[in-house]
């Protein structure tokens, strides 16, 4: 996001970065460690401004669109998934004023939190600096950054997604209708579902549906036989050089 930033700036948007706290997990809520943008708009008229919500960087419940923040509790189609912004009123996990953005899970076909943040609620670099080496560094249970794999691709009507070893591709086969404050629940296909069992299966899952090749060693510049053990000892070396 802080790059999806510097690219709306280059092009001329009133842009700012909101800090924003992740809540989909009620039983483990930590640091304000994702970041959001807020892009402003000039209405043209008594001095109104729309302002809306840009976040490219939410994994598999990504909004694929910008969200008006001045609509709450309504819901908003955006294809193929559905969001809301409805206010944090007991100032839960924000100071007064937060919004929180839910996303619509058609399986027990209710709204999830996935994060709140302040629309006014300033971030400087030192935040971000600080952030990004929790998640990147601390090894700690907690930190789901460090303790998860996960790798998914958005398409025109639904998305495919590597958690773990678990790969799973699911597509919308039904419009969503939406009228006031009232949802008609879409239905979705599961095409795949299926567990990854072996070291070279999930490599060549990565390279053939995520586009994503590991196997290329930057240093050598030669491409290279990898396995998970290979992979983790690169990373970690690189965290630590």
């Amino acid at each position: 996001n802080t790059l999806m930033q510097q690219v709306l700036k280059t092009i001329g948007f009133n842009v700012r970065a909101v800090p924003a706290r992740v809540i989909i997990d009620e039983n483990s809520i930590g640091g304000k460690t994702h970041l959001v943008s807020i892009v402003t708009f000039d209405e043209g008229t008594n001095d109104e401004k729309a302002e809306y919500l840009v976040d490219i960087g939410f994994g598999a419940t990504t909004p694929h669109k910008p969200i008006n923040i001045n609509c709450i509790d309504v819901p908003t189609e955006n294809h193929p998934d559905v969001f809301r912004l409805v206010q944090d009123k007991q100032a839960t996990y924000l100071a007064p004023g937060g919004l929180i953005l839910q996303y619509f899970d058609p399986k027990p076909s209710c709204f999830r939190n996935g994060y709140v943040f302040h629309p006014t609620q300033p971030v400087l670099k030192s935040d971000v600096i600080s952030n990004n080496f929790y998640v990147s560094q601390f090894l700690g249970e907690s930190n789901w950054f460090t303790q998860t794999r996960l790798i998914v691709l958005h398409g025109k009507d639904g998305r495919a997604m590597l958690h773990n070893d678990s790969l799973r591709v699911i597509r919308r086969k039904s419009p969503v209708r939406v009228d006031g404050d009232k949802l008609e629940v879409p239905y979705w296909t599961c095409d795949t579902d299926k567990v990854i069992e072996t070291d070279e299966d999930y490599f060549d899952t990565l390279s053939e549906l995520f586009h994503t090749d590991l196997s290329w060693d930057n240093e050598s510049d030669k491409r290279q036989v990898i396995t998970m053990k290979s992979f983790t000892s690169r990373v970690l070396e690189s965290r630590y050089k």
